[in-house]
């Protein structure tokens, strides 16, 4: 009893989190369960009697793209009155046409918010693109289940045969026309639904000047929230529809409810029996991934032979491994749940009609950009990395660097002459591995027949055959934690994480594992600010989008901002547009003059 009690207490801290983590989920889990069972049995009911339904926002820095620019995007998530905190991942995507993906990106919500960019190459031909953004729980809504904003792309390093382009039209056929403004540049300023103003000590500025814009906010608290911050150069071509209707019917049946990434990314599916495909309950699964994160998790099958992964931790892009924790895996069979977005037939899109008086406006933009791309290095972001401190297990209780030791043929030996806290046993006809409860080596373990939780880079291994006959030179380094590890309904005796030198150098092909790419979230950016005290004067600045700051918050009074213009001359504009904490719309602008 001593013995067990001690185990216990040792892995206390592990199994206590491990638990909390797990019941919070299992809560969370059967409600929605529950919700979705009511759905089934009848297709009028309305989610958001029971949760809240979620509506989602894109902003962007600008709907007419030349290739070779970046697309900005910044999204918002709400729920009535406020900031959502239900979903923690979100979804962007921009679609062509042909109802292909350009670029999807996954983002870690914080607060209801998440910013992205893309960059658009010169591969992409001139049309009309969709950037759609939605996350899983706003999938649900019968109405406005996504956010779609129209992006027009002119590709000036394409002729108008490889961009696809129409030049006549009949008088009934459906397009867009992009086109020169005829009349004077409107600069009429606009304030919706707020009591904000924005104004700068000056209207006209000259080239590479210093402005400073304040922004007063009347109403205190009430207007607090978190917005989109934007100073660009106002365009002087216009968009035309003719013919067509730009209103996408964004109603749905829900075929299935979709859960939401309540805590990290969701990733779900089911355990069927091959012979009946029925589903099998009380299953352990696991899902690790290939590398030196170390990420494992394990769910155990619900009736329905449902299991649940909540993807918290940050990662690269990775190769994740699905596999039951049971040696007979060839009797059953794992599906994994679709999450991809299922709408893109309701996406309208026109051919685009390029006017020829846009010719100057277009060379001009392009050089500017040129330009710019030809300094990039010396204006570039900041990638904000969010990297794991830790594996799953926390800190190993011992670490081996076997280039520190002397190196040997086998894995067995080195374990022999190297490894002194755990061991390879062999039967005469399978392997197993061993961690020693104490420093002393000796056999007296809680539950003999337990073995160890084997990692082998990254990866959760069953086959320890395969382990103990890979090239030790290959491995750079052994991490044992000892004591009791609890996982679910499976107890280890101990933790082995074998690390390999070159973690790609591996093929993990194991009976009934099922193999997935695991997308990482897009790591936020420090947006490059460009003063001329910080940066060579005799660097060119072509910019035509002078600041853009997502997620820009609003807290007091008054705030105050300070940016530079560039050597483009033109009205610029600035606009201040989002959403209060109390989910109020709101769009102010104000407008200045480069000369």
């Amino acid at each position: 009893m001593w013995r067990l009690y001690k185990n216990f207490i040792n892995c206390n801290t592990r199994i206590l989190g491990r638990l909390i983590t797990n019941i919070g989920i299992v809560f969370f889990v059967l409600t929605f369960s529950y919700i979705g069972n009511a759905q089934k049995d009848s297709n009028k009911l309305s989610l958001t009697q029971d949760v809240p339904s979620e509506k989602v926002f894109l902003k962007i820095n600008d709907s007419i793209i030349l290739s070779g620019e970046t697309l900005y995007y910044d999204f918002y998530s709400l729920i009535t009155n406020s900031y959502s905190d239900i979903s923690k991942i979100a979804y962007v995507e921009l679609v062509d046409r042909n109802r292909n993906v350009v670029f999807k990106h996954k983002l870690k919500l914080l607060n209801g918010r998440a910013s992205g960019d893309f960059f658009l190459p010169t591969s992409l031909k001139t049309g009309q693109y969709k950037l759609i953004g939605y996350t899983n729980w706003s999938l649900n809504n019968y109405e406005n289940a996504y956010a779609h904003n129209d992006v027009y792309l002119i590709n000036p390093f394409l002729n108008a045969w490889d961009n696809n382009l129409i030049s006549t039209f009949g008088a009934t056929e459906k397009y867009i026309e992009i086109g020169l403004v005829n009349k004077k540049l409107m600069t009429e300023q606009k304030n919706v639904n707020s009591e904000i103003t924005l104004f700068t000590i000056d209207s006209v500025y000259a080239k590479r000047q210093k402005v400073t814009l304040q922004i007063e906010n009347k109403e205190g608290a009430s207007n607090f929230g978190s917005y989109t911050l934007s100073v660009k150069k106002m365009n002087s071509i216009f968009v035309a529809h003719n013919n067509t209707n730009q209103n996408i019917e964004n109603e749905q049946k829900v075929k299935e409810l979709r859960l939401p990434d309540y805590r990290g990314e969701l990733i779900s599916g089911k355990v069927i029996n091959i012979k009946d495909n029925k589903p099998v309950e009380k299953i352990s699964v696991s899902l690790s991934m290939q590398g030196d994160d170390v990420i494992y998790k394990s769910a155990t099958t619900n009736k329905s032979g449902e299991f649940y992964f909540n993807m918290i931790e940050n990662y690269d892009d990775k190769v994740g491994y699905l596999q039951l924790e049971l040696k007979d895996q060839h009797y059953y069979k794992i599906l994994l749940d679709s999450t991809y977005f299922d709408a893109y037939d309701d996406l309208k899109f026109y051919p685009l009609k390029i006017n020829k008086d846009i010719r100057n406006w277009v060379e001009n933009r392009s050089v500017f950009n040129q330009v710019e791309s030809a300094y990039f290095n010396l204006k570039r972001d900041s990638i904000i990395n969010q990297q794991n401190p830790l594996p799953f297990y926390g800190k190993p209780d011992l670490v081996y660097v076997l280039d520190d030791y002397t190196r040997f043929k086998t894995l067995k030996e080195t374990f022999v002459e190297v490894v002194q806290q755990a061991a390879i046993r062999n039967d005469g006809q399978d392997y197993k591995f061993l961690v020693y409860e104490n420093n002393a080596i000796d056999n007296t373990r809680l539950f003999d027949e337990a073995s160890p939780l084997l990692i082998f880079n990254g990866v959760h291994f069953m086959d320890e055959k395969y382990v103990v006959e890979y090239d030790p030179k290959e491995i750079e380094s052994i991490n044992l934690v000892k004591g009791t590890y609890i996982d679910g309904l499976i107890f280890y005796n101990g933790i082995i994480d074998i690390r390999l030198k070159t973690p790609n150098n591996f093929n993990f092909d194991q009976g009934s594992v099922l193999k997935l790419n695991v997308k990482p979230v897009i790591n936020p950016k420090r947006y490059f600010y460009q003063t001329h005290e910080s940066i060579d004067k005799h660097v060119p600045d072509f910019r035509t989008l002078l600041l853009w700051k997502p997620r820009f918050i609003v807290d007091a009074p008054r705030k105050e901002i300070e940016f530079y213009t560039s050597s483009v001359t033109g009205f610029y504009e600035i606009v201040l547009e989002g959403f209060t904490e109390q989910g109020e719309k709101i769009y102010i602008n104000s407008i200045f003059e480069v000369k």
